[in-house]
């Protein structure tokens, strides 16, 4: 009986090092948690980018209300650069 219980021992030693490996198999998925939300900031970028494009919209609407641009024709959608490019070839 004595030499049995030596073997259980290391039995459940090497259960614990079982143990101890899928601790690291969790934390490698809580490193690819991390890239997601990594990707979440890249997508609040792009919104901020669409922000500023809403801006340079407003502003180019803002413009062509007040008449000072007129006579150019923009489709919905587009940036204020192309509005000024349309400018400068409006006055070539």
């Amino acid at each position: 009986m004595n030499f049995v219980d030596p073997k259980i021992d290391f039995v459940d030693l090497e259960m614990y090092f079982i143990d101890s490996e899928m601790d690291f198999v969790d934390l490698e998925a809580d490193f690819v948690d991390l890239k997601i939300d990594f990707g979440d900031l890249g997508m609040n970028f792009g919104d901020l980018e669409t922000y500023f494009v809403g801006l340079g919209m407003d502003f180019a609407d803002g413009v062509l209300r007040g008449g000072i641009w007129s006579g150019i024709l923009c489709s919905p959608g587009v940036g204020a650069l192309t509005v000024m490019a349309r400018l400068v070839e409006s006055r070539v």
